[in-house]
């Protein structure tokens, strides 16, 4: 049985010598700046709110028609961004064009 572990363990290793298919690119270059900060008190605590950690969301839709996939991300207490998608891993920052998207609400997801 261990021979068998020890083989299967050794497959396993050498099976993906293959590059990672995702690289992390810099907002520098795609214009994406958002950070779903949440900072706890006294009365917003996990014992509270259980799920205070767990983020509001990420949407993705061609919200203009233009075959380009945009980006929606959700903020718990910072303001929620739109952005739009102008090829090449770059975006805008469209939020301005939306009302309500400030910090006042708790997003607790994207549909």
């Amino acid at each position: 049985m261990r021979t068998y572990i020890l083989c299967f363990l050794a497959l396993a290793l050498c099976s993906c010598p293959e590059k990672t298919r995702f690289e992390q690119m810099n907002s520098s270059h795609t214009g994406v700046k958002f950070s779903n900060k949440v900072n706890d008190s006294d009365s917003l605590h996990v014992m509270n709110f259980e799920y205070i950690y767990n983020g509001a969301g990420v949407g993705i839709a061609d919200l203009n028609n233009d075959g380009r996939q945009d980006l929606l991300f959700a903020g718990n207490q910072e303001a929620s961004r739109v952005y739009l998608n102008e090829g090449n891993f770059r975006f805008s920052d469209i939020s301005f064009c939306f009302e309500g998207l400030d910090s006042e609400q708790w997003y607790s997801g994207i549909a």
